[in-house]
């Protein structure tokens, strides 16, 4: 009864394993019959007396939506025990539009234990389908603080990007957070609000002018890339030199930080560059 009782609580703890990796590769559910067939058959050749807990391993659409639900709600669970022992807490807000045109507000936060122990993680996510306003990123940060019981008075920092909603002199989420703290008479003297510092450095970026440098290391990308010859001739001269990398990186203006990796690629694959432009 007990080997039993142990035999099904593994098979259990596998199908919650298999689907935390589905969700960490944000694989869909609806098509992971596949994965236990590959697990049957892999039993099959290497453990063919166990292929029968491998056949009873459920890994269904609503099994595996139930059991990253679960896991979601358990990580929720002890964020919300831990959020009770910080001594301070800091969070950090980004209010972006998804592919779908759809506004997504992030919330991040980092809590420091009496003992200086450092939590940092996603604290909320949820979809803004109306406005975007200041009052409306309020809110929301105010009611995921309620929701894992983090205190007002706790607060020691608030990093924004530069948007008006966030930043407004009078109806910004900043401004706005300031009025609900003086409410409910907890003072804000000792609060940080700061410039989110992936922002400031995007805007570092925009003030360094690398047109000159950019515009040619582009140029010479597109007539690499954008020729399948050019790139077929390119990626086997970097074979024969048995280059670091297997080709060059494009640059994409709204992902700025793809800049310097791709500076920094161009610059490591110069010298098979210029052997391939002297073929």
């Amino acid at each position: 009864m007990t080997s039993f009782c142990s035999t099904n609580e593994d098979v259990l703890t596998l199908s919650y394993e298999v689907s935390e990796l589905i969700a960490k590769k944000l694989k869909p559910y609806d098509n992971e019959g596949w994965v236990k067939e590959i697990l049957v058959k892999a039993a099959e050749k290497l453990a063919p007396k166990s292929v029968h807990l491998y056949q009873r391993l459920s890994l269904s659409r609503p099994t595996v939506c139930d059991r990253i639900k679960e896991m979601g709600q358990d990580i929720e669970d002890n964020l919300k025990k831990r959020a009770e022992k910080y001594e301070n807490f800091s969070v950090c807000l980004d209010e972006t539009t998804d592919i779908k045109n759809t506004a997504q507000l992030a919330i991040y936060f980092r809590g420091v234990t009496a003992d200086f122990q450092i939590d940092e993680n996603l604290l909320f996510l949820e979809s803004m389908h109306k406005t975007t306003r200041g009052e409306d990123v309020i809110q929301k940060l105010l009611q995921a603080l309620m929701k894992f019981n983090l205190p007002l008075d706790k607060l020691s920092g608030v990093a924004t990007d530069g948007a008006p909603a966030m930043v407004g002199r009078h109806k910004g989420m900043v401004a706005l957070l300031r009025k609900e703290m003086d409410a409910r008479g907890i003072s804000h003297d000792k609060v940080v609000f700061c410039h989110c510092i992936i922002h400031q450095k995007s805007l570092c970026a925009k003030s360094v002018r690398f047109d000159h440098v950019v515009s040619v290391v582009t140029d010479c990308i597109n007539y690499i890339k954008e020729r399948d010859l050019n790139n077929r001739i390119f990626k086997q001269v970097l074979k024969d030199f048995d280059a670091d990398y297997d080709d060059l990186l494009y640059f994409c203006a709204v992902r700025w930080t793809s800049c310097g990796n791709m500076l920094a690629r161009f610059h490591s694959l110069l010298p098979k560059i210029v052997e391939f432009r002297n073929l």
